[in-house]
């Protein structure tokens, strides 16, 4: 005899006897692994022994020169993630720069690991920001632990965003991420 489901299609490869399962029964149980204890996971050869969670941390704005700047936050708010040697870190900033002895690049410094790869690239959205003249776009560049915002176009060299391009007492807003190896 066949094995009917509930709307009477045979199952094939069925043995046992019983009713067919709804979606809704039987409540599963995830069982206790003890993960709380364990050092790391194995994955049949390689294993994992290094895993942060999300955490917090505080993207902090300077230039190359800070000379007099000082820094009024709207937003500074930054996470990061660790699995194994992968960290991804992400920043949200408002932020209103006033000097007039800074210059060179705008960096953001507090990154919580430095990459081994010099110039880890990511995405980055901006507002407020006048690129120099023949520039079409914006990365987040990660070297060591500072991250600079690094403006290129296809018919130009690239090029760090900096005092000319982040001037004194205009609000900013930038949003970043990066994934990079440690």
């Amino acid at each position: 005899m066949a094995t009917m489901n509930q709307i009477g299609l045979g199952l094939s490869g069925s043995t046992g006897t019983g009713n067919f399962v709804g979606a809704n029964t039987p409540t599963l149980i995830t069982p206790v692994l003890g993960a709380a204890t364990a050092t790391s996971i194995n994955f049949g050869g390689s294993t994992l022994s290094s895993y942060i969670a999300t955490t917090a941390w505080t993207p902090v704005v300077t230039f190359a020169t800070p000379g007099d700047l000082s820094v009024n936050y709207a937003i500074q708010t930054g996470n990061y993630s660790k699995i194994g040697s992968i960290v991804n870190i992400s920043g949200r900033l408002g932020f209103t720069p006033t000097y007039t002895t800074a210059s060179g690049n705008l960096n953001i410094t507090g990154a919580p690991y430095s990459s081994v790869i010099n110039n880890s690239f990511g995405p980055v959205l901006m507002q407020n920001v006048i690129l120099s003249v023949g520039y079409t776009s914006v990365l987040a560049a990660l070297s060591g632990n500072i991250i600079a915002f690094i403006q290129y176009s296809s018919a130009q060299f690239a090029s760090g965003l900096s005092t000319p391009q982040i001037v004194s007492g205009v609000t900013y807003y930038f949003d970043f991420t990066i994934t990079y190896n440690i």
